[in-house]
């Protein structure tokens, strides 16, 4: 039988997968389609799955679960490389504070 991933019986099970992408849900685009996508499909196979996106302006939840998969909105200035330098570092502080609760970063 074939072990691969994604297979059920593969062993990878309690597996836990962080995305980084600068923006996801509500913003629509190929690329948060397709985060989307896979972290539904990684969800129902037992993958843990905590995206990290920037913070849209608007009335967003900083914390939510958005079909199986975390989702964690950090807030930065809307200027455009002092708001990437804000993001980068305070992305960088969350993925030490979960580096144990993460086995792969995508």
């Amino acid at each position: 039988m074939n072990k691969g991933i994604g297979n059920r019986d593969s062993g990878i099970r309690d597996t836990s997968l962080a995305v980084v992408i600068r923006q996801y849900l509500p913003a629509i685009g190929g690329a948060q389609s397709q985060v989307k996508r896979i972290s539904k499909g990684l969800s129902r196979r037992g993958w843990r799955i905590c995206i990290f996106t920037q913070k849209l302006p608007g009335h967003h939840p900083e914390w939510e679960m958005v079909e199986g998969a975390e989702v964690i909105r950090i807030s930065a200035p809307d200027v455009r490389f002092l708001g990437s330098i804000v993001f980068l570092s305070r992305l960088f502080l969350r993925l030490v504070a979960k580096r144990k609760e993460i086995d792969v970063i995508l």
